[in-house]
């Protein structure tokens, strides 16, 4: 079962990079996505009601995404910290995607798990 869902998981990741999926994915180019270390998120897992995203750059937007690739929360940066404070006590328990757009329109994907 553990196998099944990381299979899963890996594909949604990289349908979002590709841009296959999501039409907020798509509008970013495919070639400004990675899933790369520029970020980090905290903690992870998550087992409090918020979690922080923090990079090296300035953070434009944030989305995370169920694994169903629903939309769950979406939040534009208008102080364009590099850091942002992500409310969860609402999410249902599971795992999820984080994507964040920096100021120079590159953005990287990450996996979170709200437990």
């Amino acid at each position: 079962m553990k196998i099944i869902i990381l299979t899963f998981i890996t594909l949604f990741t990289l349908q979002l990079v590709q841009g296959q999926s999501f039409k907020s994915a798509a509008q970013v180019p495919n070639d400004n996505v990675s899933v790369s270390d520029n970020m980090t998120l905290y903690p992870n897992p998550v087992t409090v009601d918020e979690f922080t995203v923090k990079a090296e750059q300035k953070i434009e937007t944030v989305e995370v995404y169920n694994v169903l690739g629903n939309s769950v929360f979406f939040y534009k940066n208008e102080s364009m910290n590099s850091f942002v404070k992500v409310n969860v006590s609402r999410f249902e328990k599971g795992l999820y995607i984080v994507k964040v757009v920096f100021a120079d329109q590159k953005a990287s994907i990450k996996k979170i798990l709200i437990k």
